[in-house]
């Protein structure tokens, strides 16, 4: 038989638990991407100590406490923190703040991480122009598309994000720029210096290496549209125009 003390500590942690679910459940879960870095707070009060928890289970018993489901960049001491999400599943999340009287309150929350299926492709996936005889160079832009998890365009929340790409030019040298995108309606990374070459075609191959959003999320490259071609074609040679 349990001591009466024993008991009581039982029914503390039972009704800690109840409370924790209910609070967990009154409100809409989070929803993030598998390996977003998101930010979680609480209301800063001067003279009180926060401490931040995340379980695996629904029972608050197992704490989610390997790198490769969670981490906090940051620390899990303050009102404010950052978490890595690094495993999709549902975890609960448990913030408790301790005033200076030694009073505790503590609020819980539930995530959901769901697998990262957003995505970054060139659309179109080549295209050209003619020379222009009368400008040694030209710029133009290639033009990405973003989709996020669901197969929607990814959402402006998600801005900016950052593309590393490359471009590889004529005479064979590779060129490693960056382009950060502001929001939904920016869209283009910039491919400037074209050579204007009106003997022979310039052949600029453009490679997607990397995109990231706001939160750190790595978008995931195009398998069959990572790439973009741009050529500038050579004009004929117009013959001296003559009579009979």
């Amino acid at each position: 038989m349990f001591s009466t003390h024993t008991y009581k500590r039982l029914l503390l942690i039972v009704g800690w638990v109840f409370l924790a679910v209910a609070s967990a459940t009154a409100q809409d879960a989070f929803v993030v991407s598998e390996g977003q870095t998101r930010n979680l707070f609480v209301e800063n009060h001067p003279g009180s100590s926060y401490s931040w928890v995340i379980y695996n289970e629904q029972t608050f018993t197992t704490e989610a406490t390997q790198p490769s489901e969670i981490s906090f960049p940051s620390g899990n001491n303050q009102a404010s923190i950052d978490v890595t999400w690094a495993k999709t599943g549902t975890y609960y999340v448990t913030a408790t703040e301790t005033n200076a009287d030694g009073c505790t309150n503590t609020k819980a929350m539930v995530v959901n991480v769901q697998p990262n299926t957003s995505s970054i492709a060139f659309n179109p996936k080549e295209a050209g122009d003619c020379a222009d005889p009368n400008t040694p160079t030209s710029n133009t832009t290639a033009t990405v598309e973003l989709f996020s998890s669901t197969g929607v365009p990814l959402p402006n929340s998600s801005y900016p994000v950052t593309v590393d790409y490359t471009v590889t030019k004529p005479d064979g040298t590779t060129q490693t720029l960056q382009e950060v995108l502001q929001d939904a309606t920016d869209f283009s990374l910039p491919l400037n210096g074209l050579v204007n070459d009106v003997s022979q075609d310039q052949v600029y191959d453009v490679v997607l290496v990397k995109a990231t959003d706001k939160y750190g999320m790595e978008i995931h490259v195009s398998t069959t549209a990572g790439t973009f071609q741009y050529t500038i074609f050579k004009t004929p040679v117009t013959p001296v125009i003559q009579m009979n």
